[in-house]
């Protein structure tokens, strides 16, 4: 579907092409497994031009128990990848690499002990403003309602998944974060909100096991950098803005930009990998230390002004969580039961 989509829809013969989409369109709504699913979206919305059967069916599947689907559609109509836990797997960097220049994500294992849900695409100006009409960022670099929001801090991202998790109905024992006018500098998280299913950032292991998608070499579809614009808006093809989402090729867990376009935020303080340390098991559990200014926090995927040296599954940055800046957005995810 992928290489499909290379394919100029114009040398496919009407009576080719009309029953072919009719059977996308079907897996789209019933395949199990969350690459297919991301893959037609892009097929069909980006390169076909049917977004608005999509919709149709985004908005049938909307608030649905995922079943025996590796995904859900939320009452937002977003559409989340589950991944099953518990997982182990490679983190960090065996070698430095291009655009490395510290050792600040040495490679270990890390042990995920849960199912998880991650966004397939970030947040998106339309989705945030939902929640805060007011949202002051620079419109100029995100114009569309489908761009994603920019200009968020972490304490913005965190009040989003407050309010989606209430959209949600979820109940308030199963809530990641306190009330949205608590969540700000010294705030401290519930100590088992690993364990709860409400809406949160992910964390660090979480996206970087969603970004790899099964993948060791330092990009999810291999290491080289001639097919990165393939996947991502980075310094070699932005045009000075960022843009909608979903518009460029996913990994093979469905999710979309996960490299360029925004740099994301996820749930917990900057904190150095262990050195050393390769053989052991490192446990990725909450991160229970006050959320202050005086401490980063992390953020994944690299940004739309990125050289493309920069945009790799390890590739970690940090940032107070009360700064504010045009490159800045988020992804959400949730445990899942």
């Amino acid at each position: 579907m992928l290489s499909l989509g290379e394919f100029a829809q114009t040398r496919l013969p009407d009576d080719v092409r009309e029953p072919l989409v009719g059977d996308l369109v079907t897996a789209y709504r019933c395949d199990p497994d969350p690459g297919i699913h991301s893959a037609i979206d892009w097929l069909l919305r980006q390169r076909w031009g049917l977004a608005d059967k999509l919709r149709q069916i985004d908005r049938m599947l909307a608030g649905q128990p995922a079943s025996e689907r590796g995904w859900y559609v939320n009452k937002e109509k977003q559409t989340l990848t589950i991944l099953r836990g518990p997982v182990e797997f490679w983190m960090g960097t065996a070698t430095v690499e291009p655009g490395q220049p510290l050792r600040d994500d040495v490679r270990h294992r890390r042990h995920i002990g849960r199912s998880f849900a991650i966004a397939t695409k970030e947040v998106t100006v339309e989705q945030f403003l939902r929640f805060r009409r007011d949202h002051n960022y620079t419109k100029k670099y995100s114009p569309v309602p489908d761009g994603p929001i920019i200009g968020v801090t972490w304490f913005e991202a965190a009040r989003y998944c407050r309010w989606l998790s209430e959209q949600e109905g979820i109940p308030e024992g199963q809530m990641c974060f306190p009330p949205v006018a608590e969540i700000k500098d010294g705030m401290k998280l519930p100590p088992d909100y690993l364990s709860r299913t409400g809406y949160r950032l992910p964390t660090e292991a979480e996206w970087e096991y969603a970004c790899r998608a099964g993948a060791v070499t330092s990009r999810f579809y291999g290491a080289t950098e001639e097919l990165l614009d393939r996947y991502a808006w980075y310094y070699g093809n932005f045009k000075d803005r960022v843009w909608p989402v979903g518009r460029l090729k996913p990994n093979d867990y469905g999710l979309f930009d996960v490299y360029g376009n925004i740099i994301e935020w996820c749930q917990e303080q900057a904190l150095p990998y262990p050195p050393g340390e390769e053989a052991r098991v490192r446990e990725d559990k909450e991160d229970l230390l006050k959320v202050t200014d005086l401490q980063d926090r992390v953020l994944r995927g690299g940004a739309f002004h990125n050289l493309g040296s920069n945009l790799r599954s390890a590739a970690r940055n940090k940032y107070q969580p009360s700064l504010r800046t045009l490159n800045v957005g988020l992804r959400v995810a949730r445990t899942y039961p």
